[in-house]
């Protein structure tokens, strides 16, 4: 069985528990926000998607990384090293994501209540 140099093991263990805090962080919100203007009867369905949608995501990352990794040579750290840096890419691109498509959509929001009113009726 192949080891991990102590050093290149406390970067991936490091890189592994922020990974987890930021799931963890950001699916929470997800899925409320995945199911807010659904109607009653279909908020079930709605999160049974959204649930589906964070399970392909993370089936896909995975998929993308190991392509990766595997490419990357026969030393075990350097598939975990190329592995590291495709994930930092993967996140870089959902950071940026986010930024350009979902902040936009918030201030669209902020601009037009759920509850109509008179003036905006």
């Amino acid at each position: 069985m192949r080891t991990l140099h102590p050093i290149l093991a406390g970067h991936v263990r490091a890189v592994g528990i922020a990974t987890r805090a930021g799931q963890g962080l950001a699916f929470a919100p997800l899925t409320p926000a995945g199911i807010a203007r659904v109607a009653t009867e279909d908020a079930g369905a709605a999160s049974g998607l959204v649930n589906t949608a964070h399970q392909l995501g993370s089936a896909v990352v995975l998929a993308i990384l190991v392509a990766v990794s595997a490419g990357a040579g026969a030393a075990l750290s350097e598939q975990v090293r190329a592995a590291l840096i495709g994930s930092s890419v993967l996140m870089g691109l959902s950071l940026l994501a986010a930024i350009v498509l979902v902040l936009p959509t918030r201030s669209l929001r902020a601009a037009s209540p759920l509850v109509p009113t008179e003036e905006n009726a």
